[in-house]
């Protein structure tokens, strides 16, 4: 029995110390909060991206490369396809509805518009933070509908006018 104290003793001396939570979540905050202003408000979607980005940045949206680089080259290659549908990222326009920091993982829940025409989409993205850079990203992007069948809008505050309670029928 001292022999199974002792090494149990000896493996958690040896654990390295682990961050402590609140502390984590502070600095993950942190870096969600730089990222956004950069992206969202300066309209400096390359820089946010150098900043933030882990050079080594695991992808989970299908159509985005790895790397620090693959949102640029995604973002780049649609502008060069669909000019008319998706303007030149600084020219986006987005609403950020909450922003969310727990540990070693940031969330933010938005909607964004790529042209004057476009319906939007909400998104929300979720990044693992390691060393105030984003290390792995996931994403769920649905299309905001022309109308709710609840009356309910997918982001916050009102839809516009005629695009609740069941659709076209409802507008008139």
């Amino acid at each position: 029995m001292a022999a199974v104290m002792a090494l149990i003793a000896s493996a958690s001396a040896a654990a390295p110390a682990m961050p402590d939570h609140k502390a984590q979540t502070e600095a993950s905050r942190q870096a969600i909060l730089g990222f956004a202003r950069l992206l969202f408000i300066e309209h400096k979607p390359q820089e946010a991206f150098a900043r933030y980005f882990a050079d080594d940045l695991i992808q989970h949206d299908p159509e985005i490369g790895d790397s620090s680089h693959g949102g640029e080259a995604f973002l780049k290659n649609r502008w060069e396809k669909n000019p008319e549908q998706f303007l030149p990222t600084n020219q986006y326009s987005t609403v950020v509805d909450n922003i969310l920091a727990d540990g070693v993982l940031v969330a933010i829940k938005s909607h964004v518009f790529t042209n004057p025409q476009d319906p939007g989409r909400v998104f929300v993205d979720i990044w693992q933070v390691k060393d105030g850079k984003f290390v792995e990203h996931w994403d769920v992007i649905q299309p905001i509908p022309p109308f709710t069948v609840n009356g309910h809008s997918m982001v916050i505050g009102p839809l516009e006018p005629g695009r609740v309670k069941g659709g076209p029928a409802d507008a008139a």
